[in-house]
């Protein structure tokens, strides 16, 4: 399934070498991060939170899961998730990364909309008898492809820009970290 979803592009993954400790990342790592839950059910009023940290999740000295944090009239925020591990290699900190789009809310909606679209167009076929009815199985297909790709190329995006995202974030957070040695 993950080849799958990868050939879609709603998985990525990233491994990014730096020449800095790991502790000194994964701590200025965490000063970026607020510490929360990764839910978008709990996430409804994050929208009005003062933080200006960018994530929201959790990074401990090994490992990371986080999220865009959500904020007013953003419309990619909270969509992908990058989850992902650190280690040292010599002297070079290793960050193997993976960054999904499919979320329990994405599977959810994806299967609802399957089940009610087939419903309709087993309607429709089940009653082949009435022409009239057949007009509409054109406008269903378009409005499913519509309704169904739209949010499909909204978490590719979403993908591609946590991807580059964290890309400079861990550049950046290396040249910090490395800074202060």
């Amino acid at each position: 399934m993950k080849n799958f979803l990868s050939k879609l592009k709603l998985i990525d993954t990233m491994v990014t070498e730096l020449s800095v400790p790991r502790d000194r990342f994964a701590r200025k790592f965490r000063s970026l991060v607020d510490e929360g839950s990764l839910d978008l059910i709990f996430s409804t009023f994050e929208v009005f939170d003062s933080s200006k940290n960018e994530y929201k999740g959790h990074v401990g000295i090994n490992d990371f899961k986080i999220r865009r944090r959500r904020k007013l009239f953003d419309t990619r925020g909270g969509l992908t998730i990058a989850s992902g591990t650190f280690r040292e290699k010599g002297d070079q900190l290793v960050i193997e990364t993976e960054i999904t789009a499919i979320t329990g809310f994405i599977i959810f909606f994806y299967s609802l909309a399957l089940f009610v679209y087939a419903c309709f167009f087993i309607a429709i076929l089940a009653d082949i008898a009435n022409d009239s009815h057949l007009f509409f199985l054109p406008i269903l297909i378009a409005h499913a492809l519509f309704m169904l790709g739209i949010p499909y190329f909204m978490m590719r995006r979403a993908v591609r820009k946590m991807k580059y995202d964290l890309e400079r974030e861990f550049h950046y957070i290396a040249n910090v970290a490395g800074a202060h040695s």
